[in-house]
């Protein structure tokens, strides 16, 4: 009798109040119906809530071809949310590149007023200049080094910088080059931030050997782009140098969440292994997850380190989509701060059916009380059909 109580109690605050807490706002009617996709959807969501644009990003390309192949119907989402993730990492020319395929192969998409209210949704149309820089691709580069000197040396719009920057870079001239890296190591943002990603981009070694120098000399912003661009470059060496530098804790933890990106198991183990602060330790949690390591995550939940970090540790398993292993984890953990991360590390993993089963064997109210909260963010049919069943059960009582 308690019992039934009990859930027409809850079933009714949540018929009235749901609180999603890892979802996003005004976007649960939207997600894929696929349950990888939908782990998929809310992985990228979590992601960005932490503003780890790269890694989110990473999800949501991953997204895109999974849909194209379930559900080419539902794409458009994940088009969104790249452009999402890299108009919020100032990529502007690489988001408006999204938002224009969103709108060509998706006309209809209910996504296309969000994007037009993206920075990436606007610009005014191609200048000429900016056409005629791309038609110095295919110039001899003898000819095209002085044009490109001008335009940058002018008065133009940076993004017409930014695209003389690119031409400049595909010069196959040292003196082109050398343009490249002096933009890098002295040039104004945007400018220089874009010349450090083209270093980036170019991938060999007199160009990692460049960002290391540039690394050495610049400031905090400066670094901070460096090490996108060694991400770009999948450069380990200069990563886990900046990653085991406990001199810039911002940095450092940058450092982590791009290995995380590089699904860099090896270097993550080694740097939860060396037992460095709080905070550090929850990146190398959080990026384990993105590179969905979950051994090592599953062996930490269950360690007797501080709660704080334990709790970090479930909800990485959400995102490395380790729902067998969070419903395992469940009954064995000691507190219900502990126990409730593990439920929403299932919610972030999509784990509609696992939820189900830890309902059914939940040792007391508060549980199921948790547990039906976690179903009913989720959108799981079960969960209504639960709180239909309370209130019908409980009628006239």
């Amino acid at each position: 009798m308690r019992l039934r109580k009990t859930l027409i109690a809850i079933s009714l605050a949540l018929l009235l109040q749901v609180q999603p807490t890892l979802a996003a706002p005004n976007d649960q009617a939207m997600a894929p119906s696929g349950k990888p996709e939908q782990a998929l959807y809310w992985q990228g969501h979590e992601l960005l809530k932490q503003g780890r644009w790269d890694e989110a990003l990473a999800r949501f390309r991953q997204l895109e071809e999974q849909l194209q192949q379930s559900e080419p119907q539902a794409a458009d989402a994940a088009l969104y949310w790249q452009a999402y993730a890299l108009d919020r990492a100032r990529r502007g020319a690489e988001a408006r590149a999204v938002v224009d395929r969103l709108r060509s192969r998706y006309p209809g998409s209910r996504w296309l007023e969000e994007a037009g209210r993206l920075g990436a949704g606007g610009g005014d149309e191609e200048s000429l200049v900016d056409a005629a820089l791309h038609g110095l691709l295919s110039a001899p580069p003898e000819k095209a080094l002085p044009l490109l000197k001008k335009v940058l040396e002018g008065a133009h719009p940076p993004r017409t910088k930014q695209r003389a920057l690119f031409v400049l870079s595909q010069l196959d001239l040292p003196e082109a080059q050398a343009l490249v890296l002096e933009t890098a190591r002295r040039g104004e943002a945007p400018l220089r931030d874009e010349a450090i990603k083209m270093l980036g981009i170019s991938g060999g070694k007199a160009a990692m050997d460049a960002l290391q120098s540039v690394y050495a000399e610049g400031d905090e912003m400066i670094r901070r782009a460096v090490l996108d661009a060694w991400m770009i470059a999948d450069h380990l060496p200069g990563l886990e140098q900046a990653a085991r530098d406990g001199a810039y804790p911002d940095l450092q933890r940058h450092a982590i969440h791009l290995l995380g990106a590089l699904e860099a198991d090896h270097l993550l183990e080694q740097l939860l292994d060396a037992r460095g602060d709080d905070e550090m330790q929850k990146a190398v949690l959080q990026s384990l997850g993105v590179a969905r390591n979950r051994p090592a995550l599953v062996r930490f939940a269950g360690s007797d380190a501080p709660d704080a970090l334990r709790i970090e540790a479930l909800h990485s398993l959400g995102v490395a989509n380790g729902g067998a292993e969070l419903a395992q984890l469940y009954p064995t953990l000691p507190s219900a701060n502990l126990r409730r991360a593990a439920l929403e590390g299932l919610m972030v993993a999509g784990e509609g059916a696992a939820l189900r089963g830890l309902y059914g064997s939940a040792r007391n109210d508060d549980e199921k009380r948790e547990i039906l909260r976690m179903m009913t963010a989720m959108g799981d049919d079960e969960a209504l059909k639960l709180i239909e069943q309370a209130i019908e059960e409980g009628a006239g009582q």
